[in-house]
């Protein structure tokens, strides 16, 4: 009886002190400092507003939305006068002509010259003539202007890239026969045809050594004579040839 008594006692104060507590902490909560409130003199003052302007900077996901912004002016490079901005003064009608007469010279006499080459040729002559007919040209900014001087000098430039072709063809042809390939016999047939060559048979397509390192290939066999290349360009051997320069 006793012990019961004295743990009904136990419970009934741990309930008040539970009590007390609670009546403690809602009377301190009560008693919380209250925020200040802003003072008189800035309560009319506006918040300041922060706006993003982009600019020249590119959003990578709007970026195709965006319209185009204007270039830049380029800068203006200095003449060659040093001036910038300047122009290269336009040629004079006289001096148009004059220029036009000189490049024409030139053009007649190397067209002269080429189409009058013997065995030996002088398409070095040839390259050298259009050179300085091409000098013409020389210190003229903008060509374009002048179509009559435009059309000389594509003639120029033309007659020159043949001779020079035909410059390199001479040079191969001496090379070639200067290897002194031999041609002693030819068995032409409507397939497979054969021929003699430096005392070997040979059939087209077939590359044939020569001296100083240097090779043809077989290109074509006919009933009197063999067609070679050698530098990209056809050489031709005849057994006539041959029989004579024995």
């Amino acid at each position: 009886m006793r012990r019961a008594i004295r743990s009904a006692d136990a419970g009934v104060r741990f309930a008040c002190a539970c009590l007390c507590a609670l009546l403690a902490a809602s009377s301190w909560a009560g008693q919380a400092p209250v925020a200040e409130q802003p003072a008189a003199a800035d309560a009319g003052k506006k918040a300041e507003v922060f706006e993003f302007v982009p600019g020249n900077r590119r959003d990578p996901f709007t970026v195709r939305l965006r319209p185009n912004l204007p270039k830049e002016p380029e800068e203006q490079k200095p003449g060659k006068s040093g001036t910038p901005g300047r122009t290269e003064k336009e040629l004079e009608p006289t001096q148009v002509l004059e220029k036009k007469a000189k490049a024409e010279d030139a053009y007649a006499a190397a067209e002269k010259t080429f189409m009058a080459l013997g065995p030996e040729g002088r398409p070095l002559e040839v390259v050298a003539t259009c050179d300085r007919g091409l000098e013409v040209f020389t210190g003229i900014g903008n060509l374009g202007k002048y179509p009559e001087l435009l059309e000389v000098r594509e003639k120029l430039l033309d007659l020159r890239r043949a001779a020079d072709r035909l410059q390199q063809r001479l040079a191969a042809e001496r090379k070639f026969h200067d290897m002194g390939i031999r041609l002693t016999g030819i068995v032409s047939r409507e397939k497979h045809s054969q021929a003699i060559v430096n005392s070997k048979p040979v059939s087209k397509g077939q590359v044939v050594a020569a001296s100083d390192n240097n090779e043809v290939v077989v290109d074509e066999i006919r009933p009197d004579q063999v067609i070679f290349i050698f530098q990209g360009y056809r050489m031709k051997l005849s057994l006539s040839d041959m029989q004579s320069a024995r």
